[in-house]
């Protein structure tokens, strides 16, 4: 991700990044969250939304990601763009390489919106 951004030109002092949980699932290992997972963490993600005033983009990075908004059901302001973009784990960019330049075209997308 730290590569990508860079070659979107996306500085890190603009942008804000969590996982679809506003907090960490597991410190030793990698932890795949289940629906209800997904629910619980709505309330605490709308929270952390009204925290940010002059959010302009979201990108939901990831099939689980997606999966968590859906159930956030959010009434986002108008103003605001909701991009998808691939998850940017080796596995899936070497599985799929399209998936690198979609990302990298979805994160240019969003330096050009919030410019």
């Amino acid at each position: 991700m730290s590569g990508l951004l860079q070659q979107a030109e996306l500085s890190r002092d603009k942008i804000l990044l969590w996982n679809i949980f506003p907090w960490q699932l597991s410190a030793k290992q990698v932890v795949t969250p289940t629906k209800q997972q997904l629910i619980e963490a709505v309330p605490a993600t709308l929270e952390l939304l009204t925290l940010l005033p002059e959010l302009k983009v979201i990108i939901l990075v990831g099939k689980k990601a997606e999966a968590g908004w859906k159930h956030a059901v959010v009434p986002v302001d108008p103003g605001i763009e909701i991009l998808r973009c691939p998850h940017p784990s080796p596995q899936h960019f070497n599985i799929k390489p399209e998936a690198a330049a979609k990302a990298l075209s979805v994160l240019g997308h969003a330096r050009q919106l919030y410019s």
